[in-house]
């Protein structure tokens, strides 16, 4: 086994932003990543003798496409939650006076709108519905359970609370050691668990006589009291109230919702709903002495609300309402001594890092997709002219004994020439799942040809990540990413030609 190094570092050449992008193709068609230009325009810097910009905020079109959840232990912290395409939920917090950009929290394939909740610094409970139309529960505990740092796609939900759900789930948290669910079960009337150290099971609240429940519940509790609102086919918001150490039959909060609600509760007797309203705007409405307030609207920010579910904090002398906008945006607004005007959660994209990810978009489609979708039609002839990129479709055919001889015999005698002369490469790879592409930069690493190689890359999907490998194993016929991911074939994208990085 030689070891070989490069001067290419991903720390350096490579980015800052994951490959998280969507674009569109033909008849409605949306492709997802760009790691084949992420990964060769992180070479022309390389080339160029340049570090890549340090661009952290990007345009990745895949907005939030749900309701919000919200959790806040703290007035100057608030974490946000939101289900993006491909389903998998993302985060972003307001800190230090300022929100921070969406990140992946789970892998998990979801449904619906998220709901989150925080008893204390550093804990947050965030629920959403599974495909399967169950309650499933993740942990925040100063680090999300089951997370693997930057080099490991999020985890999974790894707390599956059951039931059977036609609505998005609902959570409070009013102390330590004490979580409340809600949701609509399949016979539509309202349910609810808690958990005190222990899951106690579904039990079900009902609804309102003569009326039917039509949207997802919000939730809040304090110390002995928990209420769920929840939107009738009246289109008036609805209440269960545990207080006075029982459930209280429900009451209507009036109004017409065209949401589901939200509601805060800052400290005992005190709680806040907000709805979409009539008017398309967010409006109030305050639980004080037991009685709610009427409903007053706060408006909407410039691009419209939609009808998802909005989200609310509160603590003493400040309220904060989240909600998304038509364009995918999410805008909030607080009141401090006043109702200041809606402003967005969502951070500039520059004029840098949209010529920057324009130049990776072109990267992909003149190296890879455009030769290929024009050479597919015609057949081996023409694919026998297209370089490397043929990989993509002409392996897919072949068995994995076949793809396992040929990496780690021909591409790591390929490999070791490239290392030897001091160059990374890009390398293509095609996962033992779905059949998709995948793209990477090799730098450096342990090769043994027909032996045990281990692989030092650059992989656009982990941003921030300086220690992924993928590993050639013999012994077990493999060929494994330390994120996780299992590869069926592993070629050298030996078609690459240098071009000038954007300035």
């Amino acid at each position: 086994m030689t070891a070989f190094t490069t001067a290419y570092k991903p720390s350096v050449h490579g980015f800052r932003f994951g490959n998280r992008f969507r674009h569109h193709l033909i008849f409605g068609l949306s492709t997802w990543g760009r790691c084949n230009g992420i990964a060769q325009v992180s070479l022309d810097y390389f080339r160029a003798g340049r570090p890549a910009p340090r661009v952290d905020v990007v345009n990745y079109d895949t907005g939030p496409i749900s309701g919000l959840g919200a959790a806040s232990w703290a007035p100057d912290r608030v974490d946000l939650f939101v289900r993006r395409y491909g389903d998998w939920i993302a985060t972003k917090r307001f800190e230090a006076g300022r929100f921070s950009d969406w990140r992946d929290v789970s892998a998990s394939e979801v449904s619906l709108s998220p709901d989150a909740a925080a008893w204390g610094p550093g804990r947050i409970d965030l629920v959403v519905r599974g495909h399967d139309a169950k309650v499933l529960h993740h942990a925040y505990d100063n680090g999300w359970t089951g997370a693997g740092g930057p080099c490991m796609w999020p985890p999974g939900f790894p707390d599956d609370r059951g039931g059977q759900f036609t609505s998005a789930p609902a959570v409070a948290a009013p102390f330590a050691n004490r979580l409340e669910l809600y949701g609509r079960g399949l016979n539509g009337e309202l349910w609810f668990s808690y958990w005190d150290g222990a899951w106690h099971d579904w039990t079900s609240l009902g609804r309102p006589p003569g009326i039917e429940l039509t949207s997802d519940p919000a939730a809040a509790a304090q110390m002995g009291w928990m209420t769920a609102l929840v939107r009738g086919s009246d289109r008036a918001i609805w209440q269960r109230e545990w207080s006075n150490n029982r459930w209280q039959p429900w009451r209507s909060l009036g109004g017409v919702a065209t949401s589901p609600p939200a509601v805060a509760s800052p400290f005992p007797g005190r709680a806040e709903a907000y709805v979409r309203g009539l008017d398309g705007g967010i409006s109030l409405s305050i639980l004080e002495n037991g009685r709610w307030g009427p409903w007053a609207s706060l408006g909407a920010p410039p691009p419209g609300l939609s009808e998802d579910r909005p989200a609310a904090v509160s603590h003493r002398g400040f309220l904060d309402v989240y909600a998304r906008a038509n364009d995918e945006s999410v805008w909030h607004r607080r009141w401090s001594n006043g109702w200041r005007p809606w402003e967005t959660t969502e951070l500039q994209v520059t004029d840098e890092a949209r010529r920057l990810t324009d130049v990776i978009y072109g990267r992909l489609m003149t190296s890879t997709i455009t030769p290929l979708l024009a050479a597919i039609p015609l057949g081996p002839v023409a694919l026998a002219f297209v370089g490397s990129m043929r990989n993509y479709v002409t392996l897919r055919p072949h068995n994995n004994e076949q793809l396992f001889a040929w990496a780690a015999e021909d591409e790591m005698e390929k490999l070791t020439r490239f290392f030897q002369a001091g160059n990374p490469v890009p390398l293509g790879l095609l996962d033992t799942g779905g059949g998709f592409g995948h793209e990477v930069v090799a730098f450096g690493g342990d090769i043994n040809v027909r032996g045990r190689s281990v692989i030092n890359v650059y992989d656009p999907n982990f941003p921030g990540c300086d220690t992924q490998t993928i590993t050639l194993d013999p012994a077990s016929r493999s060929i494994a990413s330390t994120s996780g991911n299992m590869w069926r074939a592993l070629w050298l994208r030996d078609d690459y030609r240098p071009e000038p990085p954007p300035v």
